[in-house]
Parts: structure tokens; sequence; C-alpha cells
């Protein structure tokens, strides 16, 4: 059974990151390497600046048939938020939740799970992490990092891309296993999701 300790602070309130989320992005004001800095501690990126525009991102390629919708990663103790990619065709709610889940892989929340909770191995898609009983959908994107990180013991986490192909949503978990190796894991988020876009009003 899962049990749930203190939550990161950044994640105390799921109403909080909806509202962190869907705050609009800078554009005139933005500093000159892309980034802006709207919540304390985090910077939020536009995957078309810098090594985006030279055709590569931080992020795993998403799996065929799939595309990315931003994600986060470290960078030198500072959380990185990618926001999806606005030039590209997306979904209603494909902003909102792509920016929730990057604050959310980021800062996860204390959810203690065991194996026994990890539905799925993580390795494909089709074979995506879930986690059926948590009491809150908002921790589903700390929970699948998690089981990844069970999965594969003493990895640590590395970064986290949304990614859909108009169906749902996976996070795709990359990790790091010491030895200078990247995992690749898909957990599922659309109970997460869900509740975002619920949220939103549908």
């Amino acid at each position: 059974m899962m049990t749930k300790r203190r939550a990161h602070p950044a994640l105390g309130i799921f109403g909080a990151l909806l509202l962190a989320a869907c705050a609009p992005a800078q554009s005139a004001q933005a500093p000159s390497d892309g980034t802006t800095t709207d919540w304390p501690g985090v910077s939020r990126a536009s995957p078309r600046v810098g090594q985006a525009t030279a055709g590569t991102t931080p992020f795993p390629a998403p799996p065929a048939g799939y595309r990315g919708l931003g994600g986060a990663f470290m960078n030198g103790g500072a959380l990185v938020v990618v926001a999806p990619d606005m030039s590209a065709p997306m979904q209603k709610h494909d902003l909102d939740v792509g920016l929730l889940h990057g604050m959310a892989a980021g800062h996860p929340a204390a959810v203690e799970v065991r194996t026994a909770d990890c539905r799925g191995s993580g390795e494909a898609p089709g074979a995506a992490i879930v986690v059926p009983n948590l009491a809150d959908p908002a921790d589903e994107v700390a929970a699948g990092i998690a089981c990844a990180r069970l999965r594969h013991p003493g990895a640590r986490w590395l970064m986290s891309q949304l990614v859909t192909r108009g169906d749902g949503y996976l996070s795709q978990v990359a990790l790091g296993d010491g030895s200078g190796n990247v995992i690749v894991v898909y957990t599922d988020v659309n109970r997460f999701a869900a509740k975002l876009i619920d949220e939103l009003g549908g």
C-alpha cells in the first residue's frame, strides 16, 4: 500500500500548480538565452532556443508516432521547465498539461510506492507503468518516477518529457544508471492530465 509523506511545497496544492502552468509566457522581456523565470527556483525555456534550434533537444527522441510536449530537467541545481513548441499543432490543453507535468516532474511530491504498486514494465509506450491505487491523481507524475526508479535500483532521475500521439499522455522518464547510460522508462499520466483538464473546465 502506498503512503504519502509531507509533500514538496511546490506541489502542496494542485490548484497552485495549475495557476503556474497557465501563466502566460513572457516574450519581449525574456532573457537573450530564451529562458524565463516565472517561479522561484524554476527556469522556463522555449524548445526553439539554443540546442533546440540546432535540431536537438535535451530530451530523448519521442517514440515513433509520438510528439514531445516539453518537460523538465535540472541544470546547476535549478529546475528548467521546457514549454511545448507553440508553433506545432496542439490539442486544446496540451500546453497546460505540458507545463504542469514539467513542474510536477521536477518537484516530485514525497510519494512512497512499492514494487507491487507499479503495473507495467515501462520499457515501451504500450507497457507504460501505471500506479493504480493513488489517492490523488496529482501525484501520478511523481509516483511514476518513483516506480521507474524501483524498476532500476540505484538510478537517478535526469529528466522527464511529456509525449502524446493524440489519444492520451505518457511521461518519458530518463534515468541515469551511474555509468553514463541513460535508461528511458514510460509512465502513464492520464489521470493527472484528466484532473487538470477537468479543473480547467474540460
